[in-house]
């Protein structure tokens, strides 16, 4: 095991710059997950950690060795890919330790090795099948246990769980999260899905347009994204945003005043200035519906999701999703008030697409 180490690097194709200054410290032993859109940059950042792309500046250190001027083969890590690249010719026992059969490794390390990754991996029953034998997952757990039997000091992964059913991704998540907490080795994880980040990760790294937006446990940017884009991309269903202006109010506190001119109440202890332009957001999850309220939602789409109801629908001129935790008879068309929870609204800086501070 090992810390990561990426300090200021850049890196272009052509004209383009993909990575801008990028600056990530990983722990020894951490799950740091990399998500954003795609063409944000993550699978480069991760291909120029594992050597497979050179950077144009910066440093990349892995267990305290400058790894970035070094060929992949001498940077001590193993990369798992979206495609599971498997010899097709080859039996599952085969592909795992070919690897070590390059290194000259004795053929009982061989042996040993197999049967610790075998028995992790729960794949001891494939050993002689061909890849064209096995399931997507199973292939999956092949690829990993070709990486893992190297005992590397750094896994990279690169959407590992794409090519899978929505089920078996499930479960493959549930079954990395039990590998990591039994290993405790370090891993950087690339995936375009966050709810796949926010299941598996030690950290989040959010990434968007070749820069790192903010880093930090799922929780802290579930709770307190610091601008529009993060707090966007992390949560599903997304957060919903209103775009007005700050207003004050006689008895103290603040309001947004949306262009058609409906009032929303905004949380105590904000830094505004009067006629600021500011982004508000809400989780759907946070909106309920209430007996009597200012904040109506006027419903457009009504979707059942077993023991959730959600939602969609005009609060002014902007479009709101509600997720219910209970089942619903509203049906499309209707105007329901909504509880308006005042301790969980977010407020940004429509300018800067910053976080608005508390006052001091």
């Amino acid at each position: 095991m090992a810390s990561v180490s990426v300090r200021r690097v850049n890196k272009r194709f052509g004209a383009t710059a993909v990575l801008r200054d990028i600056d990530l410290e990983v722990a020894d032993g951490e799950f740091v997950v990399l998500v954003g859109p795609s063409g944000c940059g993550k699978s480069t950042l991760l291909n120029c950690i594992a050597g497979l792309e050179a950077i144009d500046s910066g440093e990349v250190w892995i267990g305290g060795r400058r790894v970035d001027t070094i060929p992949p083969k001498d940077r001590d890590i193993a990369m798992v890919f979206q495609a599971y690249a498997l010899y097709p010719n080859m039996t599952v026992r085969e592909n795992i330790v070919f690897g070590l059969e390059m290194r000259g490794l004795p053929a009982a390390a061989q042996a040993a090795a197999l049967q610790r990754v075998a028995t992790l991996l729960q794949i001891g029953a494939l050993l002689d099948r061909k890849p064209a034998q096995l399931s997507g997952g199973q292939r999956q757990r092949v690829a990993m246990g070709r990486a893992m039997v190297r005992e590397p000091a750094v896994f990279l992964f690169d959407e590992p769980l794409s090519n899978l059913d929505a089920k078996l991704r499930v479960q493959m998540r549930a079954e990395l999260k039990a590998l990591h907490q039994r290993l405790r080795q370090t891993v950087l994880y690339v995936t375009h899905d966050q709810v796949e980040a926010m299941t598996l990760a030690d950290r989040i790294v959010v990434m968007n347009e070749g820069r790192i937006e903010q880093a930090g446990a799922p929780t802290m940017l579930y709770d307190r994204p610091d601008n529009v884009f993060v707090a966007g991309f992390i949560g599903s269903p997304a957060m919903n945003f209103i775009a007005g202006r700050a207003r004050a109010e006689p008895g103290g506190g603040w309001s947004l005043v949306a262009s058609d001119g409906a009032a929303f109440p905004l949380p105590r202890g904000l830094a505004l200035a009067v006629g600021q332009a500011i982004t508000l957001g809400v989780r759907p999850e946070h909106l309920a519906l209430a007996s009597e309220s200012p904040v109506r939602l006027k419903v457009d789409i009504v979707e059942p999701n077993g023991d959730e109801t959600h939602l969609y629908g005009l609060v002014g001129q902007d479009l709101v999703g509600v997720r219910l935790h209970r089942r619903t008879a509203i049906a499309p068309g209707e105007s329901v008030p909504l509880a308006w929870p005042l301790d969980r609204l977010h407020a940004f800086d429509s300018a800067s697409g910053r976080r608005v501070a508390s006052v001091e």
